[in-house]
C-alpha cells in the first residue's frame, strides 16, 4: 500500500512539473532595404524532435543553420531550448513570405506562424548593420592592439647614461 502511494506521489509530481512546448519564429526586422540582411530565429521550447526549415522562396541563406541548445534543471524543474537561426538576403522587393517552420516531435508535429517581410527598394545601395552582419566588428580592440615587445631594462638603462 506505502508503495502505491509514494507512486502516485511521485507521479503527480512529474505532472505538475510538465512544462508548455513552444514553437516560434522571430525576426530581427520585418522590413529591410534591398541588398540587406536580417536574421530570422525559429525557437522550440521544452521538446525534442527534428526541425524542418522553410523553402526560403526569395531569399538567400547568407549564413546559417546557426543552431544553439540549453538545457536547465533547477529545483526539479526542467526546462529545454532549441534555436536555428538564419541570415536571410530578399532578392526583390516587395511584400515576400516566410513559410512555417515544422517540429516533428514523439507525439505531433508543430508548425510556426508564416511571416511578411517588407522589402524596399534601396536606389542608393544603402548597407545596414544591425551588429551581426560581420565577425569584422565582434572584437574591434582586440584586432587593433599588436602585440608589442617586452621592455629591455637594461636597454633603459643605457638611455638614462
Amino acid at each position: 500500500m506505502k508503495y502505491l502511494i509514494f507512486f502516485l506521489l511521485m507521479t503527480s509530481a512529474f505532472g505538475m512539473n510538465a512544462q508548455e512546448i513552444v514553437f516560434k519564429v522571430e525576426v530581427s526586422s520585418d522590413s529591410v532595404l534591398l541588398g540587406n540582411t536580417f536574421e530570422v530565429r525559429f525557437t522550440i521550447e521544452n521538446a525534442g524532435g527534428d526541425f524542418d526549415a522553410p523553402d526560403f522562396d526569395g531569399f538567400d541563406i547568407v549564413s546559417g543553420p546557426n543552431t544553439s541548445s540549453s538545457f536547465s534543471m533547477v529545483n526539479g524543474n526542467v526546462t529545454q531550448k532549441a534555436s536555428y537561426a538564419y541570415r536571410l538576403r530578399p532578392v526583390r522587393e516587395g511584400k515576400l513570405y516566410i513559410q512555417p517552420a515544422t517540429f516533428k516531435t514523439k507525439n505531433n508535429t508543430l508548425e510556426t506562424e508564416p511571416l511578411i517581410v517588407f522589402v524596399h527598394p534601396n536606389p542608393d545601395g544603402v548597407i545596414e548593420h544591425d551588429g551581426f552582419d560581420s565577425q569584422e566588428d565582434a572584437f574591434p580592440d582586440f584586432r587593433q592592439s599588436r602585440p608589442r615587445k617586452a621592455a629591455d631594462p637594461l636597454k633603459e638603462k643605457r638611455r638614462k647614461i
